[in-house]
């Protein structure tokens, strides 16, 4: 996390992950985002992500979203708005729970708490996958 950016007054975050699916396979994710927690320890961010298949092959997508800290499985739902590849003309929406507990500076993901990542997608060449 980063403070103030030229992007974001508050505070920048910046998300690599690795998510192995259902059917086993490996994709990779990536975001960007803003974020904000006003005075009532609600949390609000906005920003970017990319999934990219163990084939290279990408799906982009944004979010915006609020929640109350600490989060307990709360549903974050992002949205997809591009692919490459076999994934290029896909559209749909996936859902990311993700759970946050207070750290020693910030809300951070809580370790003991995997979250989930499902996708609802038109135009998917084959079945969407689903986070184990």
């Amino acid at each position: 996390m980063l403070l103030a950016t030229p992007l974001c007054p508050d505070q920048e975050h910046r998300r690599n992950g690795v998510y192995t699916f259902s059917e086993g396979t490996v994709w990779w994710y990536h975001t960007v985002f803003c974020a904000t927690i006003d005075a009532n320890n609600v949390w609000l961010g906005t920003g970017t992500y990319t999934l990219t298949s163990p084939n290279g092959e990408i799906l982009s997508g944004d979010f915006v979203n609020r929640a109350q800290l600490p989060t307990y499985g709360v549903p974050y739902p992002a949205r997809i708005t591009s692919g490459t590849g076999a994934y290029t003309g896909v559209a749909g929406t996936c859902s990311i729970d993700v759970y946050l507990v207070d750290g020693p500076l910030w809300h951070v993901e809580d370790p003991n708490r995997p979250g989930t990542f499902a996708c609802d997608v038109t135009g998917w060449p084959s079945p969407p996958p689903r986070r184990r």
